[in-house]
C-alpha cells in the first residue's frame, strides 16, 4: 500500500512538472501594475517612502508607501491608481486594464506626471 501511494505521488509530481514545461510557464509571479512617478515640470523621477499609492479594483485594494511600486501580482482586472505625494497634487487614473496571458498577467506600466501644489 505504501509503495502504491509513493508511486502515485511520483506520477502526480512528474505530470505537474511536465505540464509546467509543456506550456512554457514558470513559477514567477508577475506584477499587474508597475507604477512610477515624475515631476510634471522637470521630468525628474519621484522616489521615496513618504508617499501613498492606493490601488483599487473590483476584487481588491492595496496600499504601499514607496515608489516605484509593483502591485496586483497575477491579478487581472480593471484598476484605479491614486498617488498622494507630499508637495504634489493628488493624482488619480481610472480604468487601467490588466490582462492575463497564457501563464501570467501582462504588466501595465503606469507613469504619473505629478504637478506641484500651489
Amino acid at each position: 500500500m505504501k509503495r502504491t501511494w509513493q508511486a502515485m505521488a511520483a506520477i502526480t509530481l512528474l505530470s505537474a512538472g511536465s505540464c509546467q514545461f509543456a506550456t512554457g510557464c514558470d513559477m514567477y509571479a508577475a506584477p499587474g501594475l508597475s507604477i512610477t512617478a515624475r515631476d510634471a515640470a522637470t521630468g525628474a523621477s519621484i522616489q521615496g517612502n513618504d508617499v501613498r499609492v492606493i490601488l483599487s479594483a473590483e476584487r481588491q485594494a492595496d496600499t504601499t508607501r514607496s515608489l516605484p511600486a509593483s502591485l496586483a501580482y497575477e491579478s487581472p482586472g480593471t484598476y484605479t491608481v491614486v498617488l498622494e505625494v507630499p508637495g504634489y497634487l493628488r493624482w488619480e487614473r481610472t480604468g487601467i486594464r490588466v490582462r492575463a496571458d497564457q501563464c501570467h498577467v501582462k504588466t501595465v506600466q503606469v507613469t504619473a506626471d505629478l504637478r506641484r501644489e500651489g
